[in-house]
């Protein structure tokens, strides 16, 4: 993983780019889950197989805080941050859209941010 992300790096591969090639991902990995369980439980269940280990918050204002308390990229995002940690977040902002119950990710923190890890998803149906 960490010769891709280097060899990713050097062919000029962009934050950008990691996140769209994600959100595809994220896409793909919507259509094993169930949409009517809601958003926040397939980007939980996507997580866990994974190897994410989310631990799911919500609050009274719609929204879900899914924070991903193990990284399984973590060596590889603490050298390339900003490919690794731009590839999961377009995974979560894919799998999000593609559930199809208006929920959309607000907040994505990567390994740069406090709280680190984390999305904040919004919606109607969170389940």
């Amino acid at each position: 993983a960490g010769m891709l992300a280097a060899t990713a790096r050097a062919a000029g591969v962009r934050g950008d780019d990691a996140v769209e090639i994600g959100r595809e991902q994220g896409r793909a990995a919507a259509e094993r889950h169930d949409h009517g369980a809601g958003a926040v439980v397939a980007l939980v269940e996507a997580s866990s197989e994974l190897g994410f280990d989310p631990a799911v918050a919500a609050d009274d204002h719609g929204h879900a805080s899914v924070a991903f308390t193990h990284c399984p990229f973590g060596d590889v995002a603490a050298q390339h941050p900003e490919l690794v940690c731009a590839l999961h977040r377009g995974m979560v902002e894919g799998l999000v859209e593609r559930c199809g119950d208006d929920s959309t990710v607000a907040e994505f923190n990567t390994l740069a941010d406090r709280p680190a890890c984390r999305a904040v998803v919004s919606g109607r149906n969170r389940s």
